[in-house]
């Protein structure tokens, strides 16, 4: 696969990474507590089974989420590149600002209802 081609499904797949990550943030949320020495948080007691099935929820749904533009690429490998290469790179980096816009309000419509259980795990979250 040619470099801009690439870049064409990069751009698809951040995109999708930042509305599936909205999503899974929203819909299911869990307390942290800050490790001594490390700066990075980890899951509270108990919810580690969040984090994994949030991680391979997130490939998963980027996976999926990429595959128009996949197909766009593969089914466009015979028009020539000077036509091709800028419209898919431009066509991908819209589908992926789109899916990162429908990601984003689709986070804030499931967040919206939930906001007591949302402030109520932020408490608990020991940073």
């Amino acid at each position: 696969m040619d470099g801009f081609l690439g870049l064409a499904v990069d751009l698809a797949g951040i995109g999708a990474g930042l509305a599936v990550s909205n999503i899974l943030t929203a819909g299911l949320p869990y307390p942290v507590e800050k490790r001594a020495g490390n700066p990075t948080p980890r899951p509270a007691g108990g919810y580690t089974g969040n984090t994994i099935g949030g991680t391979l929820a997130c490939l998963g749904g980027v996976g999926v989420a990429v595959i128009p533009v996949v197909v766009a690429v593969v089914s466009t490998n015979s028009d020539p590149a000077a036509i091709r290469m800028p419209l898919l790179v431009l066509g991908a980096a819209g589908y992926g600002l789109a899916l990162a816009s429908a990601g984003v309000r689709i986070a804030a419509a499931t967040a919206a209802p939930k906001l007591p259980e949302l402030c109520q795990i932020a408490l608990r979250s020991k940073l």
